[in-house]
């Protein structure tokens, strides 16, 4: 079986846009939502990486597409070779350019890897949390070793090794998606950097919002402001069909600012 774990997206977005496409087509006559529904995902999130906008597909679409019922073959989605390697110029591209004792690893005090090629690459490694995953997380987080071993990681490019709690979170749903350029689809992978509670007087919009780690869920919200003598957060969506609400502070764990996201 192949990984794909460690195999990572550059710039070249059109060739595995236009294959998802051509399955679509093939596969489900052209109909998106069908196509959606088999996969696993929101339509939401097909319309990102077919439509105008050629949003890139995270690994965990692809991952879906690959595990759906839908006759894919890995090496015609990711070009690989008889050796299942990623051929020149192809979407994804895998760093063989360095042996392991010619990268330098960083541990910051919130176990976050920084990895540091020779080329002055930057990645950073974080686990990766799905918005449905809460409860688990939330055990691990009250757990007084503070393990996240059950989770899967995830790498993302970075300008610099960094101080911070950083996390990849998996949205869920369409609150957060209204089409525009920092508007982020359910589905997609979120990078973001925890904010101290000694901030959250504070909080302010933007530009991807913020994550909300609650006693009833994690949330992806843009923060409409904070009443000090009521104690509640009043918590907007992008989309217009999801009305602000009200929310407890004393019943947020975390909150986070997201960095960048990936879908």
């Amino acid at each position: 079986m192949l990984n794909f774990t460690h195999l990572r997206i550059n710039y070249i977005y059109m060739t595995v846009n236009q294959k998802i496409e051509e399955l679509i087509i093939r596969e489900c006559k052209g109909n998106k939502s069908e196509f959606a529904r088999r996969v696993g995902v929101s339509p939401t999130v097909i319309e990102n990486i077919v439509g105008s906008r050629k949003g890139k597909p995270s690994f965990e679409v692809l991952s879906k597409i690959l595990g759906s019922d839908l006759s894919v073959d890995p090496s015609w989605l990711f070009d690989l070779d008889a050796n299942n390697s990623v051929v020149h110029d192809s979407v994804f591209a895998i760093d063989t350019e360095f042996v392991d004792d010619e990268v330098e690893v960083f541990t910051n005090s919130n176990g976050n890897k920084f990895y540091l090629y020779p080329n002055n690459r930057i990645e950073i490694e974080v686990i990766k949390v799905p918005f449905p995953a809460y409860a688990s997380y939330i055990e691990c987080y009250q757990d007084e070793m503070n393990s996240f071993n059950g989770f899967d990681t995830i790498r993302f490019k970075a300008d610099h090794i960094a101080k911070g709690n950083y996390i990849c979170f998996v949205s869920e749903g369409d609150s957060m998606w209204n089409e525009g350029g920092y508007d982020t689809p359910g589905g997609s992978e979120i990078l973001a950097r925890e904010i101290g509670r000694q901030f959250w007087d504070n909080l302010h919009s933007t530009k991807y919002g913020l994550i909300f780690v609650t006693k009833t869920g994690i949330m992806h919200k843009d923060i409409g402001g904070y009443n000090k003598e009521t104690g509640m957060f009043s918590l907007c969506s992008r989309n217009p069909e999801h009305k602000p609400f009200d929310y407890p502070a004393n019943d947020v764990y975390q909150i986070f600012n997201v960095i960048k996201r990936s879908f």
